[in-house]
């Protein structure tokens, strides 16, 4: 059984958690809006997200953000600055600073970087068994 310590942890962490990934595509969602959200002061929110992760609550909604442009960039639909704007940076030169420091490579070249590996990586698609010659025993 959990201690009720550890148990308080959890769901302080779980509910700010969930109100990041609610909130961080608004640009000015930062810890006082958490802390708001929470009901708590800042300083306390600090003290959680410092204690039991390990960072800040500002470094984790960066991470949020980071991910979700990851994520956006993988699937290849939005221009860089679109995906920059979805995860709450009003300047791109901001959302492309941030990502080069955290991945060590421009989004750019992030998108492109595994586009070639999932093309070389992908099945066949059915269109292309189609189109294959038919060897002869």
């Amino acid at each position: 059984m959990l201690s009720k310590k550890r148990e308080r942890s959890d769901y302080w962490l779980n509910l700010i958690d969930q109100i990041i990934q609610k909130r961080f595509h608004e640009p000015d969602f930062n810890v006082n809006a958490l802390a708001a959200e929470l009901g708590i002061s800042p300083q306390r929110v600090y003290e959680i997200v410092r204690i039991f992760r390990k960072t800040t609550p500002q470094e984790l909604i960066e991470s949020f953000r980071m991910e979700h442009g990851k994520n956006e960039l993988l699937k290849n639909r939005l221009r860089r600055f679109e995906i920059a704007s979805e995860c709450g940076y009003v300047h791109y030169s901001t959302f492309l600073r941030t990502f080069k420091r955290k991945y060590g490579m421009s989004p750019t070249e992030y998108g492109k970087m595994n586009a070639s590996y999932s093309q070389k990586n992908q099945e066949p698609m059915l269109a292309d068994i189609v189109k294959m010659p038919i060897e002869e025993a």
